[in-house]
């Protein structure tokens, strides 16, 4: 017998990581064919780089204040802003050009097709999703429980595709000082981060016709081939320039 297990490094005997099921509708999902239609929807340029934020359907505080003060220098960065607030957030929508603000994201799969970055929690669902897409996330994990969620992020921080953020110290002024940098730098690197993540979340076809595990499909752990480590170096020096003129 053995034990499929969601991500890498969870410590169980026998086990073999096989990933997450994902909803059909993203496995499907052409992100580049639904883009104009998902800026339609939120009433937003596809030309222009889109940051998503998200934190479940109650929203997510944290992430409410800081972007709920930080959002001017986001846009400012040529960067719009898809923020889900959740369904009883008290966050005023400005009604500011770039800055969508919504209660909540009827139309994941359109979000998810519109985000060159996110920021959000790290559930488990959300870190296999947005992995199996090809998607570069901050994550800040829930403080509450045993620490599962900053868990679930380790492998794919760890590889380089995305950062982790704790709770305590997500601040507007954080935003300011290592997203918004970032968005400035990297701006034009969308197709460097497709490029580093295409292959990071490719789907086991073998894995799926095993007996041993249902029919289904599935995210998968993080593997990289030499040409992948060489982009994941440029993307590296993307954000090592952000560090080292932070720190300057």
């Amino acid at each position: 017998s053995a034990v499929g297990t969601t991500f890498a490094g969870t410590p169980l005997r026998r086990s073999e990581v096989v990933g997450m099921p994902l909803r059909p509708e993203l496995l499907s999902l052409d992100r580049g064919a639904t883009r104009a239609e998902a800026a339609a929807y939120f009433g937003l340029d596809t030309e222009r780089p889109v940051l998503l934020v998200f934190g479940g359907s109650l929203g997510a505080r944290r992430l409410n204040e800081a972007f709920g003060q930080a959002w001017p220098e986001v846009t400012a960065a040529g960067w719009q802003l898809l923020h889900a607030v959740g369904e009883r957030a008290e966050l005023v929508d400005p009604g500011a050009d770039g800055y969508r603000v919504v209660p909540y994201l009827d139309r994941m799969d359109l979000a998810l097709a519109l985000a060159d970055l996110v920021v959000s929690r790290a559930g488990a669902a959300t870190v296999s999703e947005l992995t199996a897409l090809g998607i570069p996330a901050v994550y800040v994990p829930y403080a509450v429980g045993n620490g599962e969620q900053a868990l679930n992020a380790a492998s794919v921080v760890a590889a380089g595709a995305a950062r982790l953020i704790p709770d305590a110290e997500f601040t507007a002024e954080r935003v300011r000082t290592e997203i918004v940098p970032f968005l400035q730098r990297c701006g034009d690197r969308t197709a460097l981060f497709e490029l580093l993540l295409h292959g990071v979340g490719l789907p086991p076809v073998a894995r799926r016709s095993d007996p041993r595990f249902r029919e289904t499909d599935y995210s998968v752990s993080l593997r990289r081939t030499p040409a992948q480590s060489n982009v994941l170096l440029g993307a590296l020096a993307c954000i090592d320039g952000d560090r080292a003129a932070a720190e300057s």
